[in-house]
């Protein structure tokens, strides 16, 4: 999995896009799709609710949420949401791609 993430720039930095390749692993009796860590273990992710017709995706380690995707357009999920950063509330999107 491919991940990216559109960068305002501003006065001191020029706009940019994050960009972040991830392993995926079905996990939790195949409910979930875990990234892989370096350690090897597996981190629950992304999975989908039936009831919303939605894919949600964890956000729990340092920046906590839930984004939200209605599913594949092509070769790309487009996740948004609201989430928290050290302390700061934010929207987020974020971009994934096939391989």
């Amino acid at each position: 999995m491919e991940c990216r993430e559109p960068r305002a720039g501003h006065r001191i930095q020029s706009a940019y896009t994050d960009t972040r390749r991830a392993i995926l692993r079905f996990c939790e009796n195949d409910r979930w799709i875990c990234r892989v860590a370096a350690d090897g273990s597996l981190r629950p992710h992304i999975t989908f609710d039936p009831f919303s017709r939605q894919w949600m995706y964890l956000l729990c380690e340092g920046a906590y949420g839930i984004l939200r995707s209605p599913g594949w357009q092509g070769d790309q999920m487009v996740y948004a949401g609201r989430m928290t950063m050290i302390g700061v509330e934010c929207d987020w999107r974020q971009n994934v791609d096939q391989d």
